[in-house]
């Protein structure tokens, strides 16, 4: 897959992406430490200027980012895998985070939508899982802000994405606020997410 993520075609390269993101947790174990690792290709592809010059394909790498992190995090016991493994995986979590963040700003509606997809599913995910180490790896304010500023977008598919990526955003935030049970964010805490 990791040959034809290059082609010229942009038709053939979303259709590597999209193949890319049904692949299971056991197989992306595997690439995720050999030296063709196609996350390596696929995070670039998502960005403006120096990824992919075809939006169609921008939106596709960052919906097979989301789809990916739900794989990673999703159904998994993180303290069965090794350390070695689980470091990778933290690393690829942050660069993706970084990825969306920086597509959250693309000139494309769709690629800013699917970006915001990416970060929502990356929250969400976050706050079902096991290891709360991945909540240490997410920005949570300066994410919260980014979708928070979508919600202004001319489109209504970021909007919508945006919507559902603050709230997952706030809900991690909330639980991420817990001390011994108690779960809440104060009035003023709450004001100065928004």
């Amino acid at each position: 897959l990791d040959t034809v993520l290059t082609v010229r075609d942009s038709k053939v390269r979303c259709s590597s992406l999209k193949t890319l993101s049904l692949l299971e947790f056991n197989i992306w174990k595997v690439l995720l430490v050999s030296e063709r690792n196609p996350l390596r290709l696929v995070l670039p592809m998502a960005l403006e200027y120096s990824g992919d010059p075809d939006a169609k394909v921008r939106s596709e790498a960052c919906k097979a980012l989301g789809n990916i992190m739900t794989v990673f995090m999703h159904g998994n016991s993180y303290l069965a895998l090794g350390s070695s493994i689980r470091d990778i995986l933290h690393q690829n979590i942050e660069e993706t985070i970084q990825v969306a963040a920086s597509a959250m700003e693309d000139s494309d509606a769709n690629v800013r939508s699917m970006a915001l997809f990416a970060i929502g599913n990356i929250a969400f995910d976050t706050a079902k899982s096991e290891e709360w180490e991945f909540v240490k790896l997410l920005p949570i304010l300066q994410l919260c802000d980014s979708a928070y500023n979508r919600l202004f977008d001319d489109n209504e598919k970021v909007i919508n994405n945006a919507i559902r990526t603050t709230g997952h955003l706030f809900h991690l935030a909330d639980l991420e606020s817990c001390d011994e049970g108690a779960c809440h964010l104060d009035a003023t805490s709450w004001a100065s997410l928004c």
